[in-house]
């Protein structure tokens, strides 16, 4: 007598990879009331098996060029990173259930002696065309912040 035993097969979905190098594409995205400074000219993202390290191109309000890189772990937990002077940058991850996509919770925060603020806003990515464009979705939580939908080209 032969008996077969059959072992039910755990299906994990894998995480959509967006490693690569990323250029706003000006002419697509939607910047609605926003200045077009309010997003990352570019990133350039290297994605691992427990984490994300995004390094992004920022310009200020008096268009000056800044560099800053986090890695977001993706365990949920909290990643602070200077952007540029007083302004931190407090963020966590949280895939989304077909993981070909993730949410990033974000608090931007002027620490600033003279007038610190701070806001908070999610940013919804996905990939489109084939994984040839980045979509980060913003959504502000206060009403006095900006939405925007910005696309990235991959270089």
């Amino acid at each position: 007598m032969s008996i077969l035993l059959l072992f039910p097969l755990i299906s994990m979905a894998q995480k959509t990879n967006f490693s690569g190098k990323w250029n706003l594409n000006l002419q697509k995205t939607d910047f609605k009331r926003a200045p077009d400074s309010i997003v990352p000219r570019s990133f350039e993202i290297m994605q691992k098996n427990d984490a994300i390290v995004i390094q992004a191109k920022v310009y200020d309000k008096d268009r000056l060029q800044h560099y800053y890189s986090e890695t977001i772990s993706f365990d949920g937990s909290k990643q602070e990173t200077i952007i540029y002077a007083d302004y931190r940058r407090i963020v966590s991850i949280s895939w989304n259930a077909d993981n070909k996509g993730f949410v990033l919770y974000v608090r931007l925060r002027n620490e600033d002696e003279d007038n610190p603020s701070s806001s908070d806003f999610t940013e919804t990515w996905s990939l489109e065309n084939d994984g040839k464009t980045l979509v980060v979705d913003r959504e502000a939580t206060q009403a006095n912040d900006f939405s925007i939908k910005a696309y990235y080209d991959k270089r």
